[in-house]
């Protein structure tokens, strides 16, 4: 007799590597990040009782993918410039690719990097490399944890590193 098939949810969001990408799924009680390579796929589970904190620490990749896709915007209409005939035209599709590639990670927002704690180890969610989604996962999965372990308290603090800049002070 087989075990009844668990439905899985899956969280937005391919989180990429040289090699490996991966993805994220939402089980009824954990969470299952998939790692594939071109040979293999690893499966990991987070249980939502084991959870400790989810972090979200926003990073500076958006803004270096940014200045890359500037710069080559720049050199291609430099050389549009220089150019001319076929030539420019050429260069000009090529500026064009570049310019849109620079909105399209504009407007896909801030970048980030995205932890989840357990007693045992802490892993990145790859997957989850943009701001916006990072925090809408996390209003997603904070009631998820809190119906297991009866609190967001770990949570909140992670979500909001201002709140807490460091161990409590004792009072007088």
């Amino acid at each position: 007799m087989s075990a009844p098939a668990i439905t899985y949810t899956k969280v937005p969001g391919l989180g990429t590597g040289v090699f490996e990408y991966s993805r994220l799924y939402v089980g009824p009680d954990h969470l299952l990040l998939v790692g594939s390579t071109a040979w293999s796929e690893s499966y990991r589970r987070f249980y939502f009782r084991d959870i400790q904190a989810v972090f979200i620490r926003p990073s500076v990749w958006g803004k270096i993918q940014n200045a890359v896709w500037a710069l080559m915007l720049f050199l291609a209409a430099i050389i549009a410039i220089q150019v001319s005939d076929v030539g420019a035209v050429i260069a000009w599709i090529i500026a064009s690719l570049f310019a849109l590639g620079l909105i399209v990670n504009t407007l896909r927002g801030p970048t980030c990097a995205c932890y989840i704690q357990t007693a045992v180890q802490t892993t990145k969610l790859s997957s989850l490399g943009r701001l916006r989604r990072a925090q809408k996962f996390l209003t997603q999965l904070k009631p998820l944890i809190a119906n297991i372990q009866g609190t967001t308290a770990a949570v909140d603090a992670a979500a909001n590193p201002a709140a807490e800049s460091g161990p409590p002070v004792p009072g007088p």
